[in-house]
This record gives structure tokens, C-alpha cells and sequence, in this order.
């Protein structure tokens, strides 16, 4: 129980760098450049939830080899979802609703070309499967389909990985 709530002051920590810092609040990251380096405490968040990231990828992979392809869907759409959050820790910026968290990661790393256009697409496409597998009762994902998706996470991943690295280094 002792590490337990010493773990929780830790994460109260981080949060406390955060609380009052709204998405509006702070100036476009394509005008700031490399100039802002992020915190400690950032760049510790970032790294932690990277990490939550690639144990998805990592689960969504065995859980696709025993045939579970709805359940592999949810694990690489929360490597997305962890990563997403990853790089928008280093900016000081807290999103936990699912949506938002995509259009604000799009609109702030995709669209100023920061990211890969072509993640729009995948971060889309995957959070729109994921719902389905939620929401639909007699959906089937085909294999083909669930692997892809997992494999567009990884891909994803690496990217955060080298832009959280770059961040770090400036």
C-alpha cells in the first residue's frame, strides 16, 4: 500500500505541472519551434506513456496471433490513443476524452506537419474501428484488417518514438 500511494504522489506531481493549462492556452508549436524545452517531469510523463503504448502494440500482436482480432483492435487503438497522449505530455497539454484527444493531436502535429499526414488517416480509421467493435453486435473483423491496424500503430509508434527523442534533445 506504501508504493502505491507514493506512486500516486509522483503521477500528482506531473499533473500538478499540468492543472490550468488549457489546449487554446498555449502558443502554437510550429511559432515555438525547439526554443521550449519541455520539463522533467514532461519528458518522464512522455517516456511513461510511451511505454503504456508499446505494452498495446505488444499485447494487440499476441492477442491477434491467439485469433482474438476485436480484442487486438482495442490494444492498438490504445497504442495509438497512449502514444497520441505521449507527445502532447512534452507540450504541457492533458487530453483524456477519446475524440477530443484525436482532433486536438491531428490539428496540432498532423495538420502543421509535424507528423506524417497519412497518420490522420490511420488515427482515424482506427478509432473508428475500435467504436464499431464497442458498438456493434454482430461485427466480425477480419484478420487482414486487425493486423493492419496494429501494424499502422507500431508504425505510429515510431514516429512518436523519434519526435519525443528530438524533443529531448533540444
Amino acid at each position: 500500500m506504501g508504493k502505491l500511494k507514493a506512486s500516486c504522489k509522483i503521477q500528482d506531481a506531473w499533473l500538478e505541472d499540468f492543472k490550468g493549462i488549457a489546449y487554446n492556452d498555449i502558443e502554437d508549436h510550429t511559432q515555438r519551434g525547439c526554443s521550449s524545452v519541455p520539463s522533467e517531469n514532461q519528458m518522464e510523463l512522455a517516456r511513461h506513456r510511451l511505454g503504456k503504448a508499446r505494452q498495446c502494440a505488444a499485447t494487440a500482436r499476441n492477442i491477434l496471433f491467439d485469433g482474438d482480432y476485436e480484442a487486438g483492435v482495442d490494444r492498438s487503438y490504445f497504442a495509438f490513443f497512449h502514444g497520441m497522449r505521449a507527445v502532447m505530455a512534452l507540450d504541457g497539454l492533458e487530453e483524456k476524452e477519446e475524440s477530443s484527444l484525436t482532433k486536438k493531436f491531428v490539428a496540432r502535429y498532423v495538420q502543421t506537419g509535424i507528423f506524417d499526414k497519412h497518420f490522420s488517416e490511420t488515427i482515424k480509421a482506427a478509432f473508428e474501428l475500435n467504436f464499431a467493435c464497442i458498438y456493434e453486435d454482430f461485427l466480425t473483423v477480419p484478420r487482414r484488417e486487425a493486423e493492419q491496424q496494429e501494424q499502422s500503430a507500431c508504425a505510429f509508434l515510431e514516429a512518436v518514438e523519434q519526435y519525443i527523442k528530438s524533443q529531448m534533445q533540444s
